[in-house]
């Protein structure tokens, strides 16, 4: 199983009203993605995890899906986003942060000085130049899970990953076969 978190702000528009109002925070749900695992492990191209994945996406982001799973997680004792499938699942979860543009956010207003000369960084004074996602959560599965923070002004991936010990090995190759496979193109 795969989670998802998808922001809500375009289901529920008498919420997040356009105009004077501000809001800074996120919003957003989850969409859970159920796959069988031989069918994953011969999807070398990921097609059968994509395809499945943005039905599963289109079908939960509807007012009326977000709606009720709301109404399941207020009925449940610990009042948690529920987690759906068979207790033997490999819990897997993935949100796409970059979407937020959070390294193209302007804090120049708040700039008393510039820390390090413009001439000597990639970014313009007052956009960031690292992001930490921190979670804190009780009683709910945070491990297999990754997060897409952004790419920064250098052109830099910025990534979170909360995994076992033993699957950083398996990681670490997959990133720099991406890196390989960037440089070749």
């Amino acid at each position: 199983m795969v989670m998802n978190v998808f922001n809500v702000w375009s289901l529920f528009p008498e919420w997040f009203p356009n105009g004077a109002t501000g809001l800074i925070g996120n919003s957003f749900f989850y969409s859970y993605t159920l796959l069988v695992a031989r069918n994953v492990l011969q999807d070398i191209n990921l097609n059968y995890v994509a395809s499945t994945n943005r039905k599963a996406l289109v079908e939960h982001r509807t007012k009326q899906q977000v709606e009720a799973m709301t109404a399941i997680q207020r009925g449940n004792f610990m009042r948690a986003a529920p987690v759906v499938g068979d207790s033997k699942m490999l819990f897997m979860a993935a949100t796409n942060q970059h979407k937020a543009r959070y390294f193209e956010t302007d804090w120049s207003a708040a700039v008393i000085a510039p820390g390090v000369p413009l001439s000597e960084r990639p970014h313009a004074l007052g956009k960031p130049s690292y992001i930490n996602d921190i979670e804190y959560c009780r009683g709910y599965p945070t491990r297999n899970i990754v997060r897409i923070i952004g790419k920064d002004a250098a052109g830099d991936w910025h990534l979170l990953f909360k995994a076992k010990a033993g699957a950083w090995p398996v990681i670490h190759q997959e990133l720099m076969d991406l890196i390989e496979t960037e440089m070749r193109d």
